[in-house]
């Protein structure tokens, strides 16, 4: 029995001098902590670089992480202003007071689950606000119905003076209530789109409009055209550049002598409802129509379009400084010798044509050069090339988030 008293005894003698090792370790942090306050004092002390600099450096950076205006950023997510928000609470405060973040919107132009319309409404109403005084560019795409085509325009109308690039996508067939409210005066506009695959809002959400500044209007006009007042919708004198699309060749011809300073035109002819009688058109005016520093012209007929009276148009235009010619119709290019359509057009426009852009094969581009050896530059009409392609006849495009 006396070998365990003595096992204990040591026992007690060792959980002693483990107490003692552990007071000593404890003394020797109690003493550390005693500096804690001035480790807390030097790291407080520290700035990050980033949080030095003042608020407008920070609001320049923030407007070069956003693509130049008036390119819309995402409504959401990477790319959006909003990402710059959710940072920390100082660049949350930076971005909100910087209104050059908030000034480019594209709206309903995205549709999910997730960016509801109602979502993408409340958003719109709070960048206009956040933007302030400066101009605005807005892309409205497709409404699904009245009520956000209401709501659309119940926040972008009372800031019509700020309204400098415009574009809207108006799919008409579920829309039944809509009337004129896009009219009057709009002082800083500069670029106009409407795309209208169904049929126009001209005349029915579109009204004569007081442009001064205006200088590009991109219209798709369907129906729209049957308005008498129609020619006084636009300032068309002010018109640099103008792309008419579904209009027909009696229209354009209503048109284009009330646009004689246009440097760039495109005109799409329509394409005749197949299910219906077609109506009887008025002839189109013989009048010559003059656009005298007209630089590039792109042409297009649909399949169905009444190719006599695109082509009775055509003879009719003078354009003596014309320089790119676009046509998409074949057929009159068939025969390339005597008076064949294409050359009788070209003779009639009394220029010298440095490009001419065609539907045609290879084989048929070498009889192009031949016949028209004048010319210097013939090629083969390319849909994603410079001209007809070219995205500057598309606001969307040109603007929208999408086009990078």
């Amino acid at each position: 029995m006396l070998p365990h008293l003595a096992a204990d005894r040591a026992l007690l003698l060792d959980f002693d001098a483990e107490i003692a090792d552990v007071h000593k370790t404890l003394d020797s942090l109690v003493a550390k902590r005693a500096t804690r306050a001035t480790v807390q004092a030097r790291l407080s002390a520290y700035a990050y670089p980033v949080q030095t600099l003042p608020d407008e450096i920070v609001s320049e950076i923030f407007l070069n992480y956003l693509p130049p205006y008036p390119i819309c950023p995402p409504l959401f997510e990477k790319g959006s202003p909003t990402t710059l928000t959710q940072i920390c609470a100082l660049w949350r405060q930076i971005a909100h007071k910087t209104p050059g973040l908030w000034r480019a919107i594209e709206v309903l132009v995205v549709s999910s689950k997730v960016y509801t319309a109602a979502r993408q409404l409340t958003e719109l109403a709070t960048w206009v606000q956040r933007s302030r005084s400066l101009p605005l560019s807005v892309l409205v795409g497709e409404p699904s119905d009245d009520a956000d085509l209401t709501s659309v325009l119940g926040v972008l109308l009372p800031h019509r003076d700020r309204l400098e690039y415009f574009g809207i996508d108006y799919f008409a067939f579920p829309l039944q209530d809509t009337k004129i409210e896009i009219e009057g005066l709009f002082p800083a506009l500069r670029i106009l789109d409407v795309r209208a695959p169904g049929s126009s809002p001209v005349g029915r959400l579109i009204g004569p409009l007081v442009t001064p500044r205006l200088t590009t209007a991109l219209l798709d006009l369907c129906d729209a055209l049957q308005l008498n007042w129609f020619l006084d919708l636009l300032p068309w004198a002010q018109l640099t550049r103008l792309s008419l699309r579904f209009v027909t060749p009696y229209d354009a011809a209503r048109i284009l002598p009330l646009a004689p300073n246009l440097e760039f035109c495109r005109v799409i002819f329509p394409r005749a409802n197949s299910d219906e009688p077609a109506a009887p058109l008025p002839d189109v005016p013989q009048a010559s129509v003059k656009l005298p520093i007209l630089r590039a012209l792109l042409v297009a007929t649909l399949d169905t379009t009444p190719k006599e009276d695109v082509y009775r148009l055509l003879l009719a235009l003078r354009l003596p400084a014309l320089k790119k010619f676009y046509i998409t119709e074949d057929e009159w290019s068939d025969a390339l010798v005597g008076d064949a359509p294409l050359r009788g057009m070209i003779d009639s426009f009394s220029c010298q044509l440095d490009e001419l852009h065609v539907v045609a094969t290879d084989e048929a581009i070498k009889l192009y050069r031949v016949a028209l050896p004048s010319i210097p530059t013939i090629e083969a009409l390319d849909d994603g090339g410079s001209g007809w392609g070219d995205k500057r006849w598309d606001l969307f495009e040109l603007h929208g988030s999408q086009q990078n």
